[in-house]
């Protein structure tokens, strides 16, 4: 993952021309400081101590105590002017790699797996005539440019300048008269937006706090649910949650679309009155609310959560690689600072572990008979397993209501969504929340959903596509509903072979 200059916590790259950090600077141990040039160095913020390093060959200043006092009077004189300041990537491009042959998958995969903080992989290496995703800094075109050619790849620019898409996106909505869904919401907008739902339709909308965050945030859930039903219902339950992942502001966009639709449309559509008397829908529209207020304010393309762990170089780990089923087993790394960093142990992250613990508690008062976690982007509709190849005993079941459902999505905008098991249709990764929803809570229909689109702007999705996607969500939403509604059988069934711990 490639880290820029972002003011707090986490890093800041080139230093030549002066040292940015800050009081709690530490430094990547082989730093030359004899020799501050072109070449990158990095910095991790937000620790407690300052490490003075020298390389090898001696063109350090070990031993020369003025020296080092000098550059902590530099790196103090620094922290007003980046402790506070957000990203900027003026001059960064999104470019990709068609891996034609398998011999370009494998070349794409060694650059990948290097773990090059100079490189942000959108979209890793999957699989032949697959597209990867790198956004790479001006700075380091050349060197990515290297590489490929050392590869024998090549690569076509998707996104000439990400700053100004990324300003596109980011665009406030001044216009009254322009709808809440015409751009996207900061994690203030979206809490207030919930509570406002909930007073304006307290007969069948409940918001309440189902968890704390690392950094002390709440994180809410909306209870949407018949009005007419018992206080303490038994009827089957649909869990829906967006925004695991804090770069993917598509997610909770979408989320809290589904939402307004299922509540505004109560009293007048036929189909979602007999959703809501046939289940009871709990939706949070943005999990990693420490990330995604990061992902606003410091660092847009922050995925994981905020957490602190000692001997850990960098913050957070990936909350969608930390759940507590076959955790850590495939497509994680043991590094704190990649993407998918699956954390020191599963459930380390709080979040995660008290959601699992909410999600068990319900399924203990009421069967969870559906669970969809909404991710951005490429167009996918997966079932379990993640952990490895291995489909569960009622795959093909799950399969054909997918299929139902993103039949309904196409009709109305003309999108194709995949579908198919997460290992073979994206990669192999565990410790994931659909793995676990199924394989310890069986769950009968769990479902990990890529929304649009295929990489034109990826992250970066500008706000106008917000409703359409929400528009075609729902019809999906809907098949979904109904199939969760039909379903008869057991959820705590095991599947065949394996492991039920």
């Amino acid at each position: 993952m490639q880290k820029v200059q972002t003011g707090c916590e986490v890093y800041s790259e080139k230093l030549s021309g002066g040292i940015p950090g800050n009081i709690g600077l530490v430094l990547v141990p082989n730093v030359v400081w004899g020799t501050l040039s072109s070449s990158s160095h990095y910095c991790q913020l937000g620790y407690h101590k300052l490490a003075i390093g020298a390389d090898s060959g001696g063109n350090g200043v070990a031993g020369s105590m003025m020296l080092k006092l000098a550059i902590l009077f530099i790196i103090v004189g620094f922290v007003a002017k980046l402790n506070c300041d957000p990203a900027r990537y003026d001059g960064y491009k999104l470019l990709r790699v068609h891996t034609r042959h398998r011999r370009d998958l494998e070349a794409v995969k060694r650059i990948h797996d290097a773990a090059d903080e100079r490189l942000d992989f959108w979209r890793e290496p999957r699989s032949v005539h697959g597209d990867v995703d790198i956004m790479v800094s001006a700075e380091h075109q050349d060197y990515l440019s290297d590489l490929l050619q050392d590869g024998g790849l090549e690569a076509k620019t998707i996104i000439e300048d990400i700053q100004e898409a990324f300003e596109e996106q980011s665009a406030i909505n001044t216009e009254e008269e322009k709808e809440f869904f015409g751009s996207y919401q900061n994690l203030s907008q979206i809490n207030e937006w919930m509570f406002t739902l909930g007073a304006d339709y307290p007969d069948i909308v409940t918001v309440y706090e189902i968890a704390t965050s690392y950094e002390g945030r709440p994180i809410h859930c909306l209870k949407v649910s018949d009005p007419y039903q018992a206080a303490e219902s038994t009827k089957p339950a649909i869990f829906i949650m967006g925004g695991i992942h804090s770069r993917e502001w598509l997610s909770p966009a979408t989320v809290m679309f589904i939402t307004n639709e299922l509540v505004e449309n109560y009293g007048i559509d036929s189909e979602i009155k007999e959703l809501l008397e046939g289940l009871d829908w709990y939706i949070v529209p943005v999990f990693n609310v420490d990330g995604y207020v990061f992902s606003w304010e410091k660092y847009r393309f922050w995925r994981k959560t905020r957490s602190e762990y000692d001997h850990n170089r960098c913050k957070g780990a990936d909350p969608n690689r930390n759940w507590d089923f076959e955790w850590g087993v495939s497509g994680v790394s043991d590094m704190s600072c990649d993407d998918t960093y699956a954390g020191p142990f599963a459930f380390s992250e709080t979040e995660v572990r008290q959601i699992a613990d909410y999600l068990t508690d319900l399924n203990a008062r009421q069967p969870i008979n559906g669970f969809i976690d909404f991710h951005a982007y490429s167009q996918l509709w997966m079932t379990p397993y993640g952990y490895d190849t291995v489909l569960p005993d009622n795959y093909q079941e799950q399969y054909n209501l997918a299929k139902d459902a993103t039949d309904a999505l196409r009709k109305v905008n003309g999108t194709d969504y995949t579908v198919g098991n997460i290992a073979d249709v994206i990669y192999k990764a565990s410790g994931n929340s659909v793995d676990w929803a199924r394989g310890k809570l069986r769950v009968p229909y769990t479902y990990a959903v890529e929304l649009p689109d295929k990489g034109r702007y990826g992250f970066l999705m500008p706000p106008r596509y917000i409703i359409p996607t929400g528009e075609e969500t729902m019809e999906a939403i809907r098949v979904i509903g109904q199939g969760v509604m039909a379903y008869k059988g057991s959820a705590s069934k095991l599947d065949a072979g394996l492991p039920t711990a």
